[in-house]
């Protein structure tokens, strides 16, 4: 039996987006129904209080925690600002609250990007780029 959280590592093609991108939402439900199972209210004062995975969870807390704050992220984020890394071999996913941004990192997708078109840049002129000044 595959993996149902391996569906959200991966960039889908276009054409399975739509199946691809189901089956990561339903995973997601999945592990987050199983955190809200453990989940207890804080009974600190207003405005401490907070739903979290009960200390007794064990080794299982942070993965039942994760999954929590993911249900709830998908619950109260516009999914028009939630985009895929482009990058090659990424498929992360991030928010992008300004709709300017295109990478999970500037510092690793972004930049390795970047250093490809140069390359290629280099290699289509056959390495006569001049270095401005």
């Amino acid at each position: 039996m595959s993996d149902p959280m391996s569906d959200l590592t991966f960039r889908p093609s276009p054409a399975d987006r739509p199946r691809r991108t189901d089956a990561a939402w339903e995973a997601v439900a999945v592990e987050g129904r199983a955190a809200a199972s453990q989940a207890v209210l804080s009974r600190a004062d207003a405005p401490g209080r907070r739903w979290s995975i009960a200390p007794d969870a064990g080794l299982e807390r942070p993965v039942l925690e994760l999954a929590r704050e993911a249900a709830d992220l998908l619950a109260r984020t516009d999914m028009r600002r939630v985009k895929a890394c482009p990058g090659s071999h990424c498929g992360w996913l991030f928010l992008d609250p300004s709709g300017r941004r295109r990478w999970c990192s500037m510092k690793v997708c972004g930049n390795r990007a970047k250093a490809r078109r140069h390359a290629e840049r280099r290699r289509t002129s056959g390495g006569s780029e001049r270095r401005g000044g």
